[in-house]
């Protein structure tokens, strides 16, 4: 029973430093997010203008074999 308890002792402890290093390595990773965030935004704005671009250059360029 001892024994028992000491293992899981032993393996929270391991669980909690693993834990540790995940949420530091997603909090780095919010501020790339935040920045892609961004840039998907200004995206957006032309997504319009650029499907049309797009579908435009497709049907003139299909024709060519």
């Amino acid at each position: 029973m001892l024994e028992d308890l000491n293992r899981q002792k032993e393996t929270t402890e391991v669980q909690l430093v693993r834990a540790a290093k995940l949420v530091g390595g997603l909090k780095d990773e919010s501020v790339r997010w935040a920045l892609a965030i961004k840039v998907l935004e200004k995206e957006l704005v032309n997504l319009m203008g650029n499907t049309i671009l797009a579908a435009g250059y497709i049907s003139y360029v299909g024709t060519f074999t």
